[in-house]
C-alpha cells in the first residue's frame, strides 16, 4: 500500500510479484466511499480474500508493504487483526495521522491536521505531534502491533524526509517495540534519504505535485544517498518478505 495518492500504483505490486510472491495492490485513496474516518474492516477484507486466494500458500503469512499512510494502515491492522506475520512499514506513523482508524468500537483518534500552507511548504511542520516526545502526544494514541510478537517488524526511516517527520517515527517505533519486548524487529534509517524509498534504481523525486492536492510537495532526500538508500532498502525488504512468508524457494527476480 502507497500513501494518500488518487491514481493507481500498481509498480512496487508487479515487482514483488516478479519475484515470486503473490501480492495484491490495495488502493484506498481518492475514490468515493473513501472516508476521512478509516474503516479498517475494508482493509481486512482485502486480507481475507488474499488469504483465500487459490494462489496464496496457506502454510506462508502475510506480510504488509506500505509507504507513508500506508506504512500507518499497516502498522494499525497489524495491531488488531490476525494472520498478518510481518510488516514492512517506510516512513509512516505508528499512530493514526491526518486520518482517525476506526476498527469495530476501537478508535485511533488524530487531530486535525491543515494542508492549507503555501505551495512548496513541508508537510512535516504540518503534524500536530510533539516532536521531542517519542511516545507520542496523549490525545494521540499508537497502535498496539508492539504487542503482537509474532508480527515482525521492519521500520525505515528517511532521515532527510520532508514530508513526515520520520526519524520522529522511527524513534518511536523502535522505543514501542524495545519496551515491549518484541523479538523480531529492525529500525533501518537512511541519512540523506528522502520520503518516496521506492524500487532499487527508481528515479529520485524530492518534490511534485500529489495527485488529489492543489499544492506542491517537498519529499526531502538528496539524489545520490537516496537512490543508493532505495537499493539497500529494496534488498533487505525482499530478505525480510522471504523470511518471515517461509517463502525462501520462491523465483528470485533481477530487479
Amino acid at each position: 500500500m502507497l500513501g494518500a495518492l488518487a491514481n493507481p500504483q500498481e509498480a512496487k505490486a508487479s515487482l514483488l510479484s516478479s519475484h515470486g510472491f503473490a501480492v495484491l495492490n490495495v488502493e484506498y485513496f481518492g475514490f468515493a466511499d473513501y472516508e476521512w474516518n478509516i474503516r479498517m474492516e475494508k482493509f481486512e477484507s482485502a486480507l481475507r480474500y488474499l488469504q483465500r486466494h487459490r494462489s496464496v500458500d496457506k502454510t506462508s503469512g502475510i506480510a504488509i508493504v506500505g509507504l507513508c499512510k500506508g506504512a500507518q494502515i499497516g502498522l494499525c491492522m497489524a495491531g488488531c487483526m490476525s494472520g498478518i506475520c510481518g510488516v514492512v512499514a517506510i516512513n509512516g506513523a505508528p499512530m493514526p495521522a491526518h486520518n482517525s482508524h476506526q476498527y469495530g468500537e476501537k478508535v485511533w483518534s488524530s487531530p486535525e491536521t491543515n494542508f492549507t500552507q503555501s505551495i512548496g511548504a513541508e508537510s512535516r511542520l504540518m503534524f500536530p505531534i510533539h516532536y521531542d516526545d517519542d511516545t507520542g502526544p496523549a490525545d494521540c494514541p499508537v497502535f498496539p502491533f508492539y504487542n503482537r510478537h509474532y508480527v515482525s517488524v521492519m521500520y525505515v526511516a528517511g532521515l532527510n524526509d520532508g514530508n513526515v517527520p520520520a526519524e520522529h517515527f522511527a524513534n518511536c517505533t523502535e522505543k514501542l517495540l524495545s519496551s515491549a519486548r518484541h523479538p523480531d524487529y529492525t529500525i533501518e534509517r537512511y541519512p540523506g534519504a528522502g520520503h518516496l524509498l521506492e524500487p532499487s534504481y527508481s528515479p529520485f523525486c524530492g518534490r511534485s505535485k500529489a495527485s488529489g492536492y492543489d499544492l506542491m510537495f517537498d519529499f526531502g532526500g538528496m539524489k545520490i544517498p537516496h537512490c543508493r538508500a532505495q537499493i539497500d532498502c529494496w534488498e533487505k525488504t525482499i530478505t525480510f518478505l522471504r523470511r518471515v512468508t517461509n517463502s525462501s524457494n520462491l523465483f528470485r527476480g533481477k530487479l
